[in-house]
């Protein structure tokens, strides 16, 4: 029973700023073999969209991305477990009202088969006018939570991908724009 098991590796990757407005700061993470672009058009998408994955993380398992959003009137999107364009968890946030006790939306949807489900979503209220905010999300065998400035903020089950790549969505027009990115992860059969 002991071999069947697979044993994880921890991979903490902590990355100062990831701003793909900045051509250069792409430009130079593609050609260093880091992160990698695809487009993902699923059937019931919206519109199109980007895929950035850090490519060292496209056989994790169980994993943890961490990284600070400046608030603004664009969404942020990212994906966890992307194994390719047709098969991706993913998850977005925004303003929906800015100030005192701002109001934000928060989203999960999947991506499978190529085919997207409908989004999950939810209001959060906040009690502070912070103009950054902490996120982090776990990923651990089926169950995936979300949390904003370390309070629990979301929570749920999806068993029908096991392994892929940490990253963001960049749909047209709205680049990812996030601060101090921190990717940790294991990997099947690590050592």
């Amino acid at each position: 029973m002991g071999g069947a098991l697979a044993a994880g590796v921890a991979i903490p990757i902590v990355l100062r700023a990831y701003h793909p407005r900045s051509q250069v700061s792409v430009e130079t993470a593609t050609q260093s073999g880091s992160w990698m672009r695809e487009s993902s058009t699923p059937a019931g998408a919206n519109q199109p969209r980007q895929l950035v994955l850090y490519r060292p993380s496209l056989g994790a398992t169980d994993g943890r991305l961490e990284f600070t959003w400046r608030v603004s009137d664009h969404p942020l999107s990212w994906t966890f477990r992307a194994q390719d364009t047709d098969n991706y968890y993913a998850m977005s946030i925004k303003a929906l009202r800015p100030g005192p006790s701002a109001a934000l939306s928060v989203e999960h949807f999947t991506v499978y088969q190529g085919i997207e489900s409908a989004h999950s979503s939810k209001v959060l209220i906040l009690g502070d006018n912070s103009p950054a905010l902490q996120v982090r999300l776990d990923v651990s065998g089926a169950t995936f939570k979300l949390y904003l400035e370390g309070n629990a903020a979301d929570y749920w089950t999806d068993n029908r991908l096991g392994t892929g790549g940490l990253g963001f969505l960049e749909q047209p027009g709205q680049p990812a724009d996030v601060d101090r990115v921190r990717l940790s992860f294991s990997e099947v059969g690590g050592a």
